[in-house]
């Protein structure tokens, strides 16, 4: 201990000191007034802390009498594991999408962080969090002296890590996803915006096996529908969409109406048509298809 004189006959009357070294990114939040929330540590605490920078990382040294180790691990591990699932969460999530940086801007990082954020994508209940605070108690009750808080989360807390990953990655696909479909609904409406309208209305329905029908009219036969063939795969969905598109661009229907099987059934499609005709298309409120009771007749 700095400033302290030993002399002879003195070694029966020192005190036992354990010390544990945290290392943590110096961007992480500050690990100092979080142990204080916890309550681990106090002006009459007998426990010291000291931070300091060293490069790109900052290092907290703790230390306490040797003889209170069991209990003062304790509650460090609990300061550390609410430290980590409250409030170094975000810091992390934002790690996992800066791996990202060549796919999205820093904005669409933004975007997607405050989603996961309003979400709750990444919390974790009670349950999960006494498993951290397991770990780390243990990790310490094997008498290391030395923590780098990275190295731990990606070897001793591997499980929660992932958690996290998946949750960010599930959350940055439906991004990508809803993205792709702003971009391809942006062309549709370009292209529909340089056609002259070909019929004054469109309907589209489909019937009670799922088959889509389009008409410029409301014919009680369904035989004078135009019947677009159904899809087989994945990959044949995606085309067959295409074709509906550009079939309805192509025709440029001044009103388009979208009865109810079409709308409850392909919500995909209903989705994109909103956004490509916006207010020339309109659902139908219930016609006579839509209100049939004959199991062999037409149904919006």
């Amino acid at each position: 201990m700095p400033g302290v004189v030993l002399k002879r006959g003195d070694f029966m009357n020192v005190v036992k000191l354990r010390t544990v070294q945290l290392v943590l990114k110096d961007y992480y939040p500050d690990i100092i007034p979080a142990l204080k929330r916890h309550g681990f540590y106090s002006n009459s605490s007998p426990v010291s802390l000291e931070k300091r920078r060293i490069g790109s990382y900052t290092s907290v040294t703790v230390q306490w009498e040797k003889d209170q180790d069991y209990s003062i691990t304790n509650l460090l591990a609990t300061s550390i594991s609410h430290y980590v699932v409250k409030e170094l969460k975000e810091a992390l999530v934002q790690d996992i999408l800066y791996q990202n940086r060549e796919i999205l801007s820093f904005s669409e990082r933004e975007k997607i962080f405050q989603e996961i954020a309003e979400s709750g994508a990444v919390d974790i209940g009670n349950t999960s969090s006494s498993d951290i605070k397991s770990k780390i108690w243990g990790y310490l009750l094997e008498g290391h002296g030395y923590l780098n808080l990275e190295g731990f989360l990606r070897f001793r807390l591997i499980e929660y890590y992932r958690f996290l990953e998946s949750n960010v990655y599930l959350t940055l696909g439906s991004f990508l996803k809803r993205q792709k479909q702003y971009a391809y609904v942006g062309m549709l409406k370009l292209h529909l915006s340089l056609r002259e309208p070909r019929l004054e209305v469109a309907h589209l329905t489909a019937d009670t096996e799922g088959q889509i029908y389009l008409s410029s009219e409301h014919p009680r036969d369904i035989s004078s529908w135009k019947m677009i063939p159904l899809p087989i795969g994945e990959a044949s969905a995606e085309m067959f969409e295409e074709e509906l598109y550009q079939l309805l661009v192509n025709y440029a229907p001044r009103h388009l109406v979208l009865h109810r099987r079409v709308l409850f059934n392909y919500e995909r499609i209903a989705s994109i048509l909103q956004g490509v005709f916006e207010e020339r298309l309109t659902v139908c409120s219930g016609c006579f298809s839509c209100k049939a009771s004959d199991p062999g007749s037409f149904f919006c």
